[in-house]
Protein backbone atom coordinates (compact mmCIF):
# COMPACT_ATOMS: atom_id res chain seq x y z
CA UNK A 1 0.00 0.00 0.00
CA UNK A 2 1.45 3.54 -1.13
CA UNK A 3 0.62 6.74 0.13
CA UNK A 4 -0.72 7.73 -3.49
CA UNK A 5 -4.12 6.90 -5.10
CA UNK A 6 -4.13 5.98 -8.63
CA UNK A 7 -5.22 9.86 -8.97
CA UNK A 8 -1.46 10.47 -7.95
CA UNK A 9 -2.60 12.62 -5.14
CA UNK A 10 -0.91 12.13 -1.98
CA UNK A 11 -3.15 11.27 0.88
CA UNK A 12 -2.03 14.04 3.72
CA UNK A 13 -0.75 12.81 7.47
CA UNK A 14 -3.50 13.96 8.96
CA UNK A 15 -6.25 11.63 6.74
CA UNK A 16 -3.71 8.15 7.78
CA UNK A 17 -4.06 9.33 11.36
CA UNK A 18 -7.79 9.40 10.67
CA UNK A 19 -7.55 6.55 8.79
CA UNK A 20 -5.36 4.33 11.52
CA UNK A 21 -8.38 5.71 14.03
CA UNK A 22 -11.39 4.17 11.97
CA UNK A 23 -9.76 0.79 11.47
CA UNK A 24 -8.95 1.07 15.18
CA UNK A 25 -12.64 1.09 16.05
CA UNK A 26 -13.32 -1.17 13.55
CA UNK A 27 -10.92 -4.29 14.27
CA UNK A 28 -11.64 -3.77 17.98
CA UNK A 29 -14.52 -6.18 17.73
CA UNK A 30 -12.16 -8.79 17.22
CA UNK A 31 -10.35 -8.12 20.72
CA UNK A 32 -13.22 -7.30 22.38
CA UNK A 33 -14.74 -10.76 21.42
CA UNK A 34 -11.86 -12.71 23.80
CA UNK A 35 -13.65 -11.51 26.49
CA UNK A 36 -10.42 -10.27 28.43
CA UNK A 37 -11.42 -8.45 31.77
CA UNK A 38 -8.22 -6.70 31.86
CA UNK A 39 -9.30 -4.91 28.61
CA UNK A 40 -12.47 -3.95 30.28
CA UNK A 41 -11.40 -0.29 31.49
CA UNK A 42 -10.53 0.73 28.01
CA UNK A 43 -14.40 0.25 26.90
CA UNK A 44 -14.49 3.50 29.39
CA UNK A 45 -12.59 5.94 26.78
CA UNK A 46 -14.07 4.94 23.54
CA UNK A 47 -17.14 7.04 23.92
CA UNK A 48 -14.62 9.99 24.27
CA UNK A 49 -12.37 8.83 21.01
CA UNK A 50 -15.67 8.65 19.27
CA UNK A 51 -16.75 11.80 19.61
CA UNK A 52 -13.86 13.58 18.54
CA UNK A 53 -13.38 11.67 15.31
CA UNK A 54 -16.99 12.14 14.92
CA UNK A 55 -16.85 15.66 15.40
CA UNK A 56 -13.03 15.71 12.93
CA UNK A 57 -14.93 14.12 10.16
CA UNK A 58 -17.94 16.28 10.24
CA UNK A 59 -15.91 19.31 10.12
CA UNK A 60 -14.02 18.09 7.72
CA UNK A 61 -16.88 16.66 5.26
CA UNK A 62 -19.31 19.33 6.36
CA UNK A 63 -21.67 16.84 6.74
CA UNK A 64 -24.03 18.80 8.38
CA UNK A 65 -25.34 20.02 4.49
CA UNK A 66 -26.70 16.55 4.61
CA UNK A 67 -30.58 15.42 5.22
CA UNK A 68 -29.52 12.11 5.88
CA UNK A 69 -26.74 13.26 8.43
CA UNK A 70 -29.68 15.20 9.96
CA UNK A 71 -32.42 12.05 10.47
CA UNK A 72 -29.56 10.19 11.70
CA UNK A 73 -28.57 12.88 14.60
CA UNK A 74 -32.47 13.53 15.09
CA UNK A 75 -32.79 10.01 15.64
CA UNK A 76 -29.85 9.51 18.23
CA UNK A 77 -31.45 13.17 20.03
CA UNK A 78 -35.02 11.59 20.69
CA UNK A 79 -33.13 8.32 21.96
CA UNK A 80 -31.10 10.42 24.61
CA UNK A 81 -34.36 12.90 25.02
CA UNK A 82 -36.53 9.68 25.88
CA UNK A 83 -33.71 8.03 28.46
CA UNK A 84 -33.38 11.13 29.87
CA UNK A 85 -37.48 12.17 30.94
CA UNK A 86 -37.31 8.63 31.88
CA UNK A 87 -35.18 9.59 35.09
CA UNK A 88 -31.49 9.15 35.78
CA UNK A 89 -31.27 5.39 36.02
CA UNK A 90 -32.65 5.22 32.71
CA UNK A 91 -30.41 7.61 31.42
CA UNK A 92 -27.49 5.78 32.58
CA UNK A 93 -28.82 2.65 31.28
CA UNK A 94 -28.75 4.33 27.71
CA UNK A 95 -25.79 5.76 27.49
CA UNK A 96 -24.30 2.75 26.22
CA UNK A 97 -27.60 3.02 23.41
CA UNK A 98 -25.89 6.65 23.24
CA UNK A 99 -22.40 6.33 22.63
CA UNK A 100 -23.17 3.22 19.79
CA UNK A 101 -25.13 6.01 18.07
CA UNK A 102 -22.12 8.11 18.66
CA UNK A 103 -19.74 5.42 17.10
CA UNK A 104 -22.28 4.74 14.33
CA UNK A 105 -24.00 7.72 13.01
CA UNK A 106 -20.88 10.29 13.79
CA UNK A 107 -17.95 7.93 13.14
CA UNK A 108 -18.99 5.07 10.78
CA UNK A 109 -21.56 7.29 8.53
CA UNK A 110 -19.49 10.45 8.24
CA UNK A 111 -16.03 8.38 7.29
CA UNK A 112 -17.86 8.49 3.86
CA UNK A 113 -17.68 11.94 3.51
CA UNK A 114 -14.87 13.26 5.59
CA UNK A 115 -12.16 11.71 3.67
CA UNK A 116 -11.28 12.69 0.18
CA UNK A 117 -12.11 9.84 -2.22
CA UNK A 118 -8.52 8.97 -2.76
CA UNK A 119 -8.07 8.33 1.48
CA UNK A 120 -11.57 6.58 1.65
CA UNK A 121 -10.48 4.31 -1.04
CA UNK A 122 -7.44 3.59 0.78
CA UNK A 123 -9.01 3.12 3.88
CA UNK A 124 -11.64 1.11 2.10
CA UNK A 125 -9.01 -1.14 0.99
CA UNK A 126 -7.08 -2.03 3.73
CA UNK A 127 -10.36 -2.63 6.01
CA UNK A 128 -11.76 -4.81 4.15
CA UNK A 129 -8.06 -6.72 3.71
CA UNK A 130 -7.49 -6.77 7.55
CA UNK A 131 -11.14 -7.99 8.45
CA UNK A 132 -11.53 -10.75 5.62
CA UNK A 133 -7.70 -12.14 6.71
CA UNK A 134 -9.18 -11.82 10.64
CA UNK A 135 -12.14 -13.64 10.09
CA UNK A 136 -10.86 -16.02 8.00
CA UNK A 137 -8.10 -16.76 11.10
CA UNK A 138 -10.94 -17.06 13.19
CA UNK A 139 -12.97 -19.32 11.39
CA UNK A 140 -10.06 -21.74 10.61
CA UNK A 141 -10.10 -21.82 14.56
CA UNK A 142 -13.56 -22.64 14.78
CA UNK A 143 -13.01 -24.90 12.33
CA UNK A 144 -10.56 -27.16 14.40
CA UNK A 145 -12.27 -27.21 17.08
CA UNK A 146 -15.59 -28.32 15.15
CA UNK A 147 -13.69 -30.94 13.52
CA UNK A 148 -11.56 -32.22 16.68
CA UNK A 149 -14.42 -31.87 19.09
CA UNK A 150 -12.50 -29.30 20.84
CA UNK A 151 -14.38 -26.06 22.94
CA UNK A 152 -12.09 -23.63 23.92
CA UNK A 153 -14.20 -21.13 26.73
CA UNK A 154 -13.40 -17.34 26.81
CA UNK A 155 -12.14 -15.92 29.95
CA UNK A 156 -16.15 -15.26 30.97
CA UNK A 157 -16.46 -18.80 31.47
CA UNK A 158 -18.49 -20.94 28.71
CA UNK A 159 -21.25 -18.36 28.17
CA UNK A 160 -19.52 -17.61 24.72
CA UNK A 161 -17.12 -20.56 23.45
CA UNK A 162 -14.81 -21.31 20.52
CA UNK A 163 -16.78 -24.69 18.99
CA UNK A 164 -19.63 -26.31 18.91
CA UNK A 165 -22.41 -26.08 21.44
CA UNK A 166 -26.09 -27.09 21.40
CA UNK A 167 -25.16 -28.79 17.73
CA UNK A 168 -23.97 -25.17 16.60
CA UNK A 169 -20.94 -23.63 15.77
CA UNK A 170 -19.77 -20.63 18.35
CA UNK A 171 -16.98 -17.99 17.62
CA UNK A 172 -16.54 -16.62 20.63
CA UNK A 173 -19.75 -14.97 20.10
CA UNK A 174 -23.77 -16.78 19.60
CA UNK A 175 -24.01 -19.30 16.66
CA UNK A 176 -26.35 -16.45 15.29
CA UNK A 177 -24.08 -13.64 16.13
CA UNK A 178 -20.88 -16.11 14.38
CA UNK A 179 -23.43 -16.27 11.35
CA UNK A 180 -23.89 -12.79 10.88
CA UNK A 181 -20.20 -12.10 11.53
CA UNK A 182 -19.54 -14.91 8.85
CA UNK A 183 -22.02 -13.15 6.17
CA UNK A 184 -20.75 -9.82 6.75
CA UNK A 185 -17.08 -11.00 6.23
CA UNK A 186 -17.67 -12.89 2.62
CA UNK A 187 -19.81 -10.08 1.51
CA UNK A 188 -16.80 -7.74 2.19
CA UNK A 189 -14.37 -10.44 0.63
CA UNK A 190 -16.23 -10.50 -2.88
CA UNK A 191 -16.25 -6.79 -2.68
CA UNK A 192 -12.20 -6.45 -1.62
CA UNK A 193 -11.84 -9.16 -4.59
CA UNK A 194 -13.56 -6.85 -6.82
CA UNK A 195 -11.76 -3.97 -6.15
CA UNK A 196 -8.21 -5.61 -6.84
CA UNK A 197 -6.67 -5.76 -9.83
CA UNK A 198 -3.66 -7.90 -8.51
CA UNK A 199 -4.24 -11.75 -9.70
CA UNK A 200 -2.73 -12.74 -6.28
CA UNK A 201 -5.04 -10.78 -3.72
CA UNK A 202 -7.64 -12.12 -5.68
CA UNK A 203 -6.59 -15.43 -5.34
CA UNK A 204 -6.63 -15.34 -1.49
CA UNK A 205 -9.23 -13.54 -1.24
CA UNK A 206 -11.00 -16.60 -3.37
CA UNK A 207 -9.66 -18.92 -0.45
CA UNK A 208 -10.78 -16.97 2.49
CA UNK A 209 -14.14 -17.04 0.75
CA UNK A 210 -13.96 -20.56 0.60
CA UNK A 211 -13.31 -21.17 4.61
CA UNK A 212 -15.74 -18.65 5.15
CA UNK A 213 -17.89 -20.30 3.33
CA UNK A 214 -17.40 -23.29 4.97
CA UNK A 215 -17.50 -22.01 8.71
CA UNK A 216 -20.64 -20.35 7.84
CA UNK A 217 -22.70 -23.58 7.19
CA UNK A 218 -21.78 -25.26 10.74
CA UNK A 219 -23.70 -22.57 12.54
CA UNK A 220 -26.32 -23.50 10.90
CA UNK A 221 -28.21 -20.17 10.83
CA UNK A 222 -30.53 -20.07 8.39
CA UNK A 223 -31.33 -16.15 7.90
CA UNK A 224 -27.49 -15.84 7.23
CA UNK A 225 -27.57 -18.81 4.96
CA UNK A 226 -30.60 -16.87 2.61
CA UNK A 227 -29.19 -13.56 3.22
CA UNK A 228 -25.85 -14.64 1.82
CA UNK A 229 -27.48 -16.04 -1.47
CA UNK A 230 -29.66 -12.97 -1.91
CA UNK A 231 -26.44 -10.94 -1.29
CA UNK A 232 -24.26 -12.57 -3.97
CA UNK A 233 -27.75 -12.89 -6.23
CA UNK A 234 -27.46 -9.10 -6.38
CA UNK A 235 -23.25 -8.73 -6.86
CA UNK A 236 -24.39 -11.33 -9.89
CA UNK A 237 -26.97 -9.45 -11.25
CA UNK A 238 -24.97 -5.75 -10.90
CA UNK A 239 -22.33 -7.50 -13.41
CA UNK A 240 -24.97 -9.18 -15.81
CA UNK A 241 -27.24 -6.54 -16.09
CA UNK A 242 -23.62 -4.51 -18.06
CA UNK A 243 -24.13 -6.89 -19.95
CA UNK A 244 -27.49 -6.96 -20.82
CA UNK A 245 -27.59 -3.46 -22.04
CA UNK A 246 -25.38 -4.36 -24.26
CA UNK A 247 -28.16 -6.50 -26.12
CA UNK A 248 -30.45 -3.66 -27.44
CA UNK A 249 -32.63 -6.05 -28.37
CA UNK A 250 -33.63 -7.38 -24.94
CA UNK A 251 -36.32 -5.04 -23.70
CA UNK A 252 -35.85 -3.26 -19.98
CA UNK A 253 -38.49 -4.69 -18.36
CA UNK A 254 -36.98 -8.45 -19.30
CA UNK A 255 -33.32 -6.91 -18.09
CA UNK A 256 -34.77 -6.50 -15.22
CA UNK A 257 -36.95 -9.72 -14.66
CA UNK A 258 -33.87 -11.41 -15.93
CA UNK A 259 -31.75 -9.95 -12.83
CA UNK A 260 -34.33 -10.94 -10.22
CA UNK A 261 -34.43 -14.50 -11.73
CA UNK A 262 -30.77 -14.83 -11.42
CA UNK A 263 -30.98 -13.08 -7.84
CA UNK A 264 -33.74 -16.00 -7.13
CA UNK A 265 -31.77 -18.56 -8.38
CA UNK A 266 -28.79 -17.68 -6.17
CA UNK A 267 -30.77 -17.10 -3.35
CA UNK A 268 -31.96 -20.64 -3.37
CA UNK A 269 -28.79 -21.86 -5.00
CA UNK A 270 -26.93 -20.38 -2.08
CA UNK A 271 -29.12 -22.00 0.81
CA UNK A 272 -28.90 -25.64 -0.66
CA UNK A 273 -24.78 -25.34 -1.19
CA UNK A 274 -24.21 -24.22 2.16
CA UNK A 275 -26.78 -27.66 3.68
CA UNK A 276 -24.67 -29.48 1.29
CA UNK A 277 -21.25 -28.21 2.21
CA UNK A 278 -22.27 -29.19 6.13
CA UNK A 279 -22.99 -32.70 5.20
CA UNK A 280 -19.69 -33.00 3.31
CA UNK A 281 -17.59 -31.60 6.75
CA UNK A 282 -20.03 -34.01 8.70
CA UNK A 283 -18.63 -36.93 6.39
CA UNK A 284 -14.81 -35.79 6.28
CA UNK A 285 -15.46 -35.59 10.13
CA UNK A 286 -16.36 -39.13 10.29
CA UNK A 287 -13.98 -40.13 8.16
CA UNK A 288 -11.33 -38.45 9.65
CA UNK A 289 -12.13 -40.02 13.52
CA UNK A 290 -12.21 -43.46 11.69
CA UNK A 291 -9.22 -43.24 10.16
CA UNK A 292 -7.46 -42.04 13.08
CA UNK A 293 -9.18 -45.12 14.85
CA UNK A 294 -7.43 -47.95 11.97
CA UNK A 295 -3.96 -46.30 12.73
CA UNK A 296 -4.11 -46.97 16.27
CA UNK A 297 -1.46 -49.37 17.24
CA UNK A 298 -2.96 -52.59 18.60
CA UNK A 299 -2.43 -52.81 22.59
CA UNK A 300 -0.72 -56.52 22.26
CA UNK A 301 1.95 -54.42 20.59
CA UNK A 302 2.78 -51.70 23.53
CA UNK A 303 2.56 -51.28 27.03
CA UNK A 304 -0.64 -50.69 28.69
CA UNK A 305 -1.79 -47.22 29.22
CA UNK A 306 -1.38 -45.10 32.46
CA UNK A 307 -4.85 -45.58 34.18
CA UNK A 308 -4.74 -41.59 33.61
CA UNK A 309 -5.04 -41.42 30.29
CA UNK A 310 -7.73 -41.22 28.11
CA UNK A 311 -9.46 -43.43 26.04
CA UNK A 312 -9.72 -42.67 22.18
CA UNK A 313 -12.38 -41.50 20.54
CA UNK A 314 -14.69 -43.41 19.18
CA UNK A 315 -15.78 -43.16 15.73
CA UNK A 316 -19.39 -44.24 16.24
CA UNK A 317 -20.08 -41.38 18.76
CA UNK A 318 -18.78 -38.42 16.32
CA UNK A 319 -20.94 -34.74 17.15
CA UNK A 320 -22.01 -34.05 13.57
CA UNK A 321 -24.51 -31.06 13.29
CA UNK A 322 -27.90 -31.53 11.81
CA UNK A 323 -29.38 -29.45 8.65
CA UNK A 324 -32.53 -26.99 9.99
CA UNK A 325 -34.83 -27.54 7.04
CA UNK A 326 -37.20 -24.59 6.19
CA UNK A 327 -40.80 -26.08 7.00
CA UNK A 328 -44.18 -24.04 6.25
CA UNK A 329 -45.24 -24.32 9.74
CA UNK A 330 -45.20 -22.73 13.35
CA UNK A 331 -40.93 -24.26 13.07
CA UNK A 332 -40.41 -21.70 10.46
CA UNK A 333 -40.21 -18.42 12.78
CA UNK A 334 -38.25 -20.41 15.89
CA UNK A 335 -40.46 -18.82 18.06
CA UNK A 336 -40.67 -15.08 17.50
CA UNK A 337 -44.18 -15.28 16.78
CA UNK A 338 -44.30 -15.76 20.45
CA UNK A 339 -41.96 -12.05 20.95
CA UNK A 340 -43.63 -10.15 18.17
CA UNK A 341 -46.83 -10.83 19.52
CA UNK A 342 -45.63 -9.84 23.17
CA UNK A 343 -44.65 -6.64 21.68
CA UNK A 344 -48.02 -5.93 20.01
CA UNK A 345 -49.94 -6.75 23.78
CA UNK A 346 -47.48 -4.02 25.07
CA UNK A 347 -48.46 -1.73 22.60
CA UNK A 348 -52.03 -2.26 22.74
CA UNK A 349 -52.27 -2.25 26.76
CA UNK A 350 -50.31 1.09 26.31
CA UNK A 351 -50.73 2.77 23.27
CA UNK A 352 -49.24 6.19 24.84
CA UNK A 353 -45.91 3.89 23.81
CA UNK A 354 -46.75 4.45 20.33
CA UNK A 355 -46.28 8.26 20.77
CA UNK A 356 -42.75 8.36 22.39
CA UNK A 357 -41.67 4.44 23.37
CA UNK A 358 -40.52 2.77 26.25
CA UNK A 359 -36.82 3.74 25.53
CA UNK A 360 -34.14 2.09 24.38
CA UNK A 361 -33.16 0.71 28.46
CA UNK A 362 -34.36 -3.17 28.69
CA UNK A 363 -37.76 -2.82 27.41
CA UNK A 364 -38.03 -6.18 27.02
CA UNK A 365 -38.70 -6.13 30.69
CA UNK A 366 -41.98 -5.48 29.93
CA UNK A 367 -42.40 -7.75 26.74
CA UNK A 368 -41.31 -10.71 28.19
CA UNK A 369 -44.06 -11.52 30.50
CA UNK A 370 -46.90 -11.30 27.45
CA UNK A 371 -45.32 -13.41 25.31
CA UNK A 372 -47.22 -16.20 26.53
CA UNK A 373 -44.21 -18.18 26.64
CA UNK A 374 -41.59 -19.41 29.10
CA UNK A 375 -38.74 -18.14 26.79
CA UNK A 376 -36.81 -15.17 27.68
CA UNK A 377 -35.99 -13.05 24.85
CA UNK A 378 -33.04 -10.63 24.34
CA UNK A 379 -34.61 -8.59 21.80
CA UNK A 380 -38.08 -8.74 19.49
CA UNK A 381 -36.00 -10.38 16.66
CA UNK A 382 -37.11 -7.62 14.02
CA UNK A 383 -35.56 -3.95 13.84
CA UNK A 384 -38.64 -2.32 12.67
CA UNK A 385 -40.89 -3.55 15.75
CA UNK A 386 -37.87 -2.93 17.84
CA UNK A 387 -37.36 0.98 16.98
CA UNK A 388 -41.42 1.34 17.27
CA UNK A 389 -41.56 0.25 20.44
CA UNK A 390 -38.69 1.78 21.91
CA UNK A 391 -38.76 5.10 20.16
CA UNK A 392 -42.29 4.67 18.97
CA UNK A 393 -44.16 6.32 15.94
CA UNK A 394 -41.56 9.12 15.97
CA UNK A 395 -38.94 6.68 15.90
CA UNK A 396 -40.36 4.72 13.00
CA UNK A 397 -40.66 7.67 10.89
CA UNK A 398 -37.43 8.86 11.36
CA UNK A 399 -36.26 5.25 10.13
CA UNK A 400 -38.08 4.84 7.32
CA UNK A 401 -37.00 8.57 6.00
CA UNK A 402 -33.25 7.63 6.46
CA UNK A 403 -33.99 4.44 4.53
CA UNK A 404 -35.71 5.76 2.11
CA UNK A 405 -33.00 8.20 0.95
CA UNK A 406 -30.57 5.48 1.04
CA UNK A 407 -32.87 3.18 -1.37
CA UNK A 408 -32.92 6.22 -3.58
CA UNK A 409 -29.57 6.37 -3.73
CA UNK A 410 -28.90 2.52 -4.41
CA UNK A 411 -31.52 2.78 -6.88
CA UNK A 412 -29.18 5.19 -9.03
CA UNK A 413 -25.96 3.47 -8.08
CA UNK A 414 -26.65 -0.03 -8.69
CA UNK A 415 -27.72 0.93 -12.30
CA UNK A 416 -25.14 3.32 -12.89
CA UNK A 417 -23.16 1.68 -15.39
CA UNK A 418 -20.41 4.42 -15.69
CA UNK A 419 -19.20 3.22 -12.22
CA UNK A 420 -17.03 0.29 -11.82
CA UNK A 421 -18.17 -2.89 -11.32
CA UNK A 422 -17.65 -2.70 -7.06
CA UNK A 423 -18.60 0.61 -6.51
CA UNK A 424 -22.22 -0.38 -7.70
CA UNK A 425 -22.00 -3.21 -5.24
CA UNK A 426 -21.75 -0.88 -2.22
CA UNK A 427 -25.66 -0.69 -1.50
CA UNK A 428 -25.50 -5.00 -1.85
CA UNK A 429 -24.06 -5.42 1.96
CA UNK A 430 -26.86 -2.86 3.77
CA UNK A 431 -29.79 -4.49 1.40
CA UNK A 432 -28.40 -8.22 3.00
CA UNK A 433 -28.34 -6.02 7.07
CA UNK A 434 -31.91 -4.81 5.98
CA UNK A 435 -33.32 -7.92 5.34
CA UNK A 436 -32.00 -9.81 7.56
CA UNK A 437 -33.67 -7.40 10.53
CA UNK A 438 -37.33 -8.50 9.71
CA UNK A 439 -36.35 -11.39 12.08
CA UNK A 440 -33.17 -9.78 13.35
CA UNK A 441 -32.09 -7.46 15.85
CA UNK A 442 -27.91 -7.37 14.91
CA UNK A 443 -27.99 -3.12 14.63
CA UNK A 444 -29.28 -2.81 18.12
CA UNK A 445 -26.76 0.28 19.23
CA UNK A 446 -26.94 -1.27 23.09
CA UNK A 447 -25.79 -4.13 21.54
CA UNK A 448 -22.81 -2.38 18.92
CA UNK A 449 -22.56 -5.52 16.77
CA UNK A 450 -19.83 -5.33 14.27
CA UNK A 451 -22.82 -5.37 11.34
CA UNK A 452 -23.39 -2.09 12.63
CA UNK A 453 -20.50 0.19 11.79
CA UNK A 454 -20.62 -2.02 8.31
CA UNK A 455 -24.21 -1.15 7.56
CA UNK A 456 -23.93 2.65 8.39
CA UNK A 457 -20.06 3.00 6.79
CA UNK A 458 -21.20 1.56 3.05
CA UNK A 459 -24.41 3.18 3.47
CA UNK A 460 -22.60 6.79 3.76
CA UNK A 461 -20.48 5.33 0.77
CA UNK A 462 -23.63 4.55 -1.13
CA UNK A 463 -24.78 8.23 -0.67
CA UNK A 464 -21.96 9.98 -1.22
CA UNK A 465 -20.90 7.87 -4.91
CA UNK A 466 -24.55 8.03 -6.14
CA UNK A 467 -24.08 11.50 -5.58
CA UNK A 468 -27.53 12.54 -4.67
CA UNK A 469 -28.06 16.57 -5.33
CA UNK A 470 -31.48 16.06 -2.89
CA UNK A 471 -29.41 14.68 0.22
CA UNK A 472 -27.85 17.98 0.11
CA UNK A 473 -29.81 20.63 2.19
CA UNK A 474 -27.97 23.82 0.21
CA UNK A 475 -25.03 24.50 -2.49
CA UNK A 476 -22.89 21.95 -3.90
CA UNK A 477 -20.77 19.54 -2.23
CA UNK A 478 -17.31 19.98 -1.81
CA UNK A 479 -14.82 18.66 -3.88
Amino acid sequence: MTNRSLSGQRIRPEEWLLIACILFTFLWRFVAMLWIPALYPLNDYFPMLWAALAACLARRGQTWRRKSVWILGAGLGLIFLRCLFGGIETLQGGLKAVSGGVLAFGVCYQAAFGLRKEALLSFLRLLLGLWTALATLLSLAGLWAALYDQVLSTPMGGVYVLGLQDNRLNLLTYCTDSASLLTLSLVAAVTGLLMTRRAPVRILYALCCVVLFVTLSLTVTRTAFITLGLSLGLVAACAALTGLRKVKAVPRWCRRALCLLLVAVFTVGMYQALNYTLELFNGAKVHLRAAAEETLVPLDEVAPPAETEAPAADAGNVETLSQRPIQLDSSILSGRQYVWLGALRVLQSNPWYLLYGISVVQPMLLVNPLTGVELSYYHMHCMYLQVLVECGIPGLILLMMFLWRFARCAWKLMRDGSKPLWMRTLPVLPICILVAELVECLTLLSFNNPVLPFLLLFMGMTVRFAEDPKDLIRGKERA
